[in-house]
Order: structure tokens, then sequence, then C-alpha cells
């Protein structure tokens, strides 16, 4: 089986070298025991996130295609939250919050079936925002790196702006696909090969920040582009808009 877009990180200017995850943060860690080392710019995100949770703005996210439902009330449509410790929420659900990387590529992964009820996590550039209930918690993103996840459509697709990694279902589940990320600066490519979707009709990969690509993905003999930015803080991570004709 060909390997998750999120381990295809190669270095800008350099196709040819793959870039592993852990090297492109420029920290080593493991799964468990690691303390995240944040900047005074992540730290700042994280007050804006607790003063946007507490003041009661929803956690936006996507439902699958055709459904009317979405992951999250809409503001003010609900109590305010009670802001907690991720560490104390993501507990209750048997992930560590001491390795956000591994907290996102675990959830999006997932099969449709082992998808954790009562969790919804939404994924921003700087921050993923989880909520269970009426109890909430951030995690911050790496200083260097943005995760974007994609769903190729054919024929169906949704609406969505920041990535529910809990929620979002696309149209082509499980389906083979030729992916390349491409750095619209330098022409290098970022993410590139044969890929397969995830259970959930999506593809995640980590990208640098600071860039402006063009996402290239073909499904049986079909190909659609999309543009991809991770210049801003509040750029979409959910790409709904490629269609495969």
């Amino acid at each position: 089986m060909p390997r998750p877009a999120r381990d295809r990180l190669h270095r800008p200017g350099n196709p040819a070298s793959p870039l592993s995850l852990r090297e492109a943060r420029h920290e080593p860690h493991t799964l468990e025991g690691m303390t995240l080392q944040l900047s005074s710019r992540r730290r700042g995100a994280l007050t804006v996130f607790a003063a946007l949770l507490v003041s009661g703005l929803a956690v936006v996210g996507c439902s699958a295609p055709g459904s009317g439902s979405g992951a999250a009330p809409a503001p003010g449509a609900a109590a305010q939250p009670t802001v907690v410790a991720a560490d104390e929420l993501l507990g209750e659900f048997g992930l560590d919050a001491s390795d956000v990387v591994a907290v996102v590529d675990t959830l999006d992964t997932l099969q449709m079936a082992e998808r954790p009820e009562g969790l919804i996590a939404s994924v921003r550039p700087d921050a993923v925002v989880f909520t269970a209930g009426n109890t909430q918690a951030t995690l911050p993103m790496p200083d260097d790196l943005v995760y974007v996840s994609v769903a190729p459509y054919a024929t169906q697709t949704h609406d969505c702006y920041f990535h529910s990694l809990t929620t979002c279902v696309g149209e082509l589940q499980n389906a083979d696909v030729q992916l390349t990320l491409i750095d619209d600066a330098t022409g290098a490519e970022l993410v590139g090969g044969a890929m397969t979707t995830f259970d959930n009709g999506f593809i995640g990969f980590w990208v640098p920040r600071g860039i402006q690509a063009t996402l290239t993905v073909t499904h049986e003999g079909q190909t659609g582009t999309a543009p991809i930015s991770t210049m801003n803080a509040d750029d979409p991570t959910c790409i709904t808009t490629l269609r495969v004709s």
C-alpha cells in the first residue's frame, strides 16, 4: 500500500530528498513524554483561541456530502464552553496531548467506524480546537508546519473551511490517486506520489508555513487542481473544491 501523504514531505528546492516529519519540526521526540516547545507566537495564538472559546465561538467543521448537519452549532447557539487542559480532554479518548502531530494523524486516518463519538477536532493553521460536549481545549501546531487535508471528488462535494478530523467525509473513500503539491514560487515538489485516500475520503499532509502552492490530483485518468496557501493564520485547512474531471 502506498505511504500516507503525511510521510511524503520534501525539502523545498530538492524534490528528490524526502524530509521526515520529525526532521521538519527540528525537534526529535517520542510519542510519550514529549514537551511541546512553544514560541511566543504560539503562546499568543493559544491566548486568542482561548478567548474565542470563552466567548462562545463554536468550532466549525464539515459533514458528509449531502448531509444537512454540520459538526457544531452556530455561534451563540450553545452555552459558553468550559475550557480545560488538552491532556485532560484528550485523555478521555485515549489520545496523547503531548504530540499534536500524532493526534492529528491518528484521528484523520481512523476507520470511519472507529471515530471517537462525541469528539470534534477542528484543524486551524495555528492550533487544533477540540470540543467534547460543553468542554473545549486547544493544542498548538508546530511552528514550521501546517496540516492541510483535501477531499478530491468526481460528482459530489460539500462546503468546508477548517478540516474536522472526526466528522468530515469526502466522496472518494479509499481511492487510489496520484498527487503532487508544487510550490508556486520555487517550483519545488512539496508532496508527491501515488497515494490512497483515507477511509474518510481525505488525504492529509504537513506542509511548510509561508507558501503558496498548486495541488494536482489524478484519479482514474481524471485530473483536477486547487490552490493551497499557508501564508496566513486564517487560511483554509480543508480543501473540498478539487474536482477530478
